[in-house]
């Protein structure tokens, strides 16, 4: 296998499209297979029809010349089965040999299907092949057939083992319907399909060749179309091409009473990532142009409706550019909470490298922010102190000592917390000390222990004075003399009151001299 070809396990139900029934996918099981659940022995009573039963799915069949059968291209295919005694054999391209049939166990492939035997074809040659089951039921030996896996590839064009998958919902923008949605045309089940993404599907009952679905998509290694097989599911059409390569599957997801909800209606590996596909599903098959299923569970049956109903697409893809390492085999299947399979694509490297990437941007926005901020600040041709709001920002208030120098410089600005307006910096509980405030000059200066008898109006301790880099290059706002003796008259009164007055005026507004 090509070194871009990434090989992946595709679990299949019973109820997907892609498994071709014979005589018959929904009839008696005499004559053919029906679907049943394990835990729901009796048919669904009239009216009921069509809802999910319980325990794990099967088909099963007491016919004795029954198959089923998978057309796929890759390296092995896995039958999951409970033969109840009856005959069977299993071939690929009529080799029986490529076979090895042995118990289920625990933890192999058929671990979650309730299947007691397991039949297992693999390093098979990567191409086209076809699988075939073949029993010899009887009234005494039911068989029954509880779905399988298939290994195919994912075309990563020179990508890591990762393999990622993308999920395109039935509400998808993407996909065009015709001849449009709404009543009569292509429906919408809003909530109310069970086992489906997103509890939504979108179908239609009006059995046409024009009546289509389809997709366009590029970068794609690998692809399935799931869809939603419930009471009134039959006959699909599912054509793919790109240039002058094409694929057509015509098959059928009867479920004879049951519903199951979302199965695989198309699977194929190998795709090219550089080409762009056309993917068109059609409610009509080329093989059954009359819709004639075979409708005789009961003699008098009403035949049912014709619908199709997609799910949605998904698409696969290598994760990251080729490194030297070992291949491995990827479980594929639906996005979380969904049947039929399981992904095990690792985003981790993904995630890592999207959230490294977006904080280093954002420490280098935040570093240019900042200087741009520091820069503004040293270039701010006046400072401007609250004047009556209700809240304020401690350095809006902080005390600040000028120059030794007769030229008062603009005090440094604070980016302190807020507190509340009547709150007085100068003051402080139990005799606690006084905070510090944290000013765009990184320079910590302590608030000032005042009192009324340790402090003039223009005296301050020569250990408690401290000089901003601004203040030093005698830059700043300078005040006039009747502005300078307003501030001061106002300390002093504060000072005499002993700041307890939640009633004082705020300090007189500044004016550049």
């Amino acid at each position: 296998m090509s070194s871009g070809l990434i090989p992946h396990d595709f679990d299949l139900s019973p109820f997907a499209g892609v498994w071709l029934y014979k005589p018959w996918r929904q009839a008696r099981d005499d004559i053919g297979w029906n679907a049943s659940y394990a835990n729901s022995p009796n048919w669904p009573p009239p009216g009921e029809q069509g809802v999910l039963g319980q325990g794990q799915p099967y088909f099963r069949t007491r016919n004795d010349a029954a198959q089923v059968s998978l057309n796929f291209q890759g390296t092995g295919v896995v039958f999951c089965f409970t033969s109840n005694g009856a005959q069977f054999v299993a071939s690929v391209d009529g080799n029986a040999n490529a076979f090895q049939t042995s118990d289920a166990t625990a933890d192999g492939p058929c671990r979650d299907t309730g299947a007691q035997q397991i039949a297992t074809a693999s390093n098979l040659d990567f191409k086209d092949h076809t699988a075939v089951l073949r029993m010899a039921a009887s009234a005494d030996h039911e068989f029954r057939f509880m779905g399988g896996r298939m290994t195919t590839a994912v075309n990563t064009a020179g990508f890591t083992s990762n393999v990622v998958d993308r999920w395109l919902d039935d509400r998808d923008p993407g996909f065009s319907f015709v001849p449009g949605t709404g009543t009569n045309n292509w429906d919408r089940g809003d909530g109310k399909a069970q086992n489906a993404q997103n509890s939504t599907v979108t179908f239609t009952c009006a059995w046409s060749h024009e009546r289509t679905a389809s997709y366009t998509f590029t970068g794609a290694g690998a692809a399935v179309l799931w869809g939603y097989a419930y009471l009134d599911t039959h006959d699909y059409q599912v054509e793919v091409t790109s240039d002058s390569w094409s694929d057509k599957v015509m098959s059928d997801m009867s479920t004879t009473g049951w519903s199951y909800g979302r199965s695989p209606m198309w699977v194929r590996g190998n795709l090219d990532p550089a080409r762009t596909y056309a993917l068109t599903l059609r409610n009509y098959n080329d093989d059954n142009t009359g819709c004639q299923g075979y409708q005789e569970l009961k003699p008098n049956e009403t035949k049912r409706w014709c619908c199709t109903a997609l799910d949605g697409l998904q698409l696969f893809s290598g994760e990251l550019p080729l490194s030297t390492g070992s291949e491995s085999s990827q479980t594929a299947g639906p996005p979380p909470a969904s049947a039929g399979g399981k992904s095990s694509a690792n985003l981790g490297a993904i995630l890592g490298g999207v959230f490294g990437g977006l904080a280093l941007v954002a420490a280098i926005v935040v570093l240019v922010l900042f200087l741009s901020r520091r820069k503004q600040d040293r270039n701010t041709p006046q400072w401007d102190p609250p004047r009556g709001k209700e809240t304020h920002t401690i350095g809006s208030v902080t005390a600040w000592v000028p120059p030794s120098s007769d030229t008062p410089s603009s005090p440094p600005t604070s980016t302190g917390y807020s507190h509340p307006h009547d709150f007085d910096p100068w003051q402080h509980l139990n005799g606690s000390a006084p905070p510090t405030t944290i000013l765009s000059s990184h320079a910590i200066i302590p608030h000032p222990t005042v009192t009324p008898s340790n402090i003039s109006p223009r005296q301050v301790s020569s250990s408690s004075q401290q000089t901003t880099p601004a203040a030093a290059a005698g830059e700043g706002i300078r005040l006039g003399d009747s502005d300078m003796r307003r501030v001061l008259s106002y300390v002093r009164r504060q000072i005499n009151t002993g700041g307890n007055s939640t009633s004082a005026t705020l300090p007189p507004p500044y004016r550049a001299s």
